[in-house]
């Protein structure tokens, strides 16, 4: 929060305020453009009091400090509870993985898969039974990571396989608190896992379950699956996947103490180096 301070004393609305600029805000946008929208989007008395970091300060940084004091969304919540593994060794995690008819906030696979939907105080639960339910078929353990304006409720919709995590923000941080032990499911469906992958990951599978048959044929190949037992498949399923994030997932690490808690999901998806990202090359004196 190094730059929130020289704003606290304007009366404005600052949560409106941060979601305004959280849903204006793109990770690659140049430095000038993400000045101008801040010149556009706040009350002029509060602008004049953060433009003379103009010459000096990285947009991206201002926006990131608005949102992470304002309106905490599903990316700070993301970044911190990356933050917890991002030095384990041997796993990878990803961003928006489709799952049947969801799409997962963070997967995270090791020796096991781990599936974290997210529901902030700006969220409601009303996807979550569905959710948990694809979520299921699909990982071995499932996790939903709430704000705790969200626990009585959560408590009494979710299976009993499903671990709860909350959150809180303290000095900037978002601390955890594992409130109930997940359990691994026991509602995992090859053919639903093998819907999440593409046919040249298909053919992987197939090669990797020493099948003599490998059509070219997509719903010949999940035929094929069908017929192996779902450890096999699940086993192989956590390679593949791991496979297909691996590279991103490397370059989240090795540049993550880098990359605002706003950016983390863009720039891992891009797999860009932050420095292209927070670079002031579009300030013109």
């Amino acid at each position: 929060m190094k730059y929130i301070n020289c704003v606290e004393d304007i009366s404005i609305d600052y949560t409106s305020l941060a979601r305004s600029l959280y849903f204006k805000y793109n990770t690659f946008m140049q430095d000038a453009n993400v000045w101008e929208m801040m010149e556009y989007i706040m009350p002029t008395q509060l602008y004049n009091t953060i433009s003379h970091l103009k010459k000096d300060v990285i947009g991206h940084e201002l926006i990131n400090d608005f949102v992470m004091r304002y309106y905490p969304g599903e990316y700070i919540v993301k970044y911190f509870l990356l933050k917890r593994y991002i030095n384990n060794n041997d796993e990878v995690s990803a961003f928006e993985i489709n799952m049947i008819n969801s799409r997962l906030d963070v997967g995270r696979i090791n020796g096991y898969s781990y599936a974290y939907e997210i529901k902030t105080e700006f969220d409601t639960l009303d996807k979550l039974n569905k959710q948990i339910e694809d979520y299921s078929k699909v990982f071995e353990y499932i996790y939903i990571v709430i704000h705790r304006c969200h626990l009585n409720k959560a408590v009494k919709m979710i299976p009993d396989h499903c671990g709860i995590i909350t959150y809180r923000i303290v000095d900037g941080e978002l601390k955890f608190n594992f409130y109930k032990k997940v359990r691994k499911n026991k509602y995992l469906s090859k053919d639903n896992q093998v819907k999440t992958l593409n046919s040249k990951e298909l053919t992987q599978m197939l090669k990797e379950l020493k099948s003599k048959e490998i059509p070219a044929e997509r719903h010949l190949k999940e035929e094929i699956i069908k017929k192996y037992s779902q450890r096999k498949v699940n086993a192989i399923y956590k390679k593949i996947l791991k496979e297909r994030y691996r590279n991103k997932w490397r370059n989240l690490k090795q540049n993550f103490n880098d990359i605002n808690p706003i950016d983390i999901q863009a720039i891992f998806k891009s797999g860009i180096d932050p420095k292209f990202v927070y670079f002031k090359n579009s300030f013109n004196v």
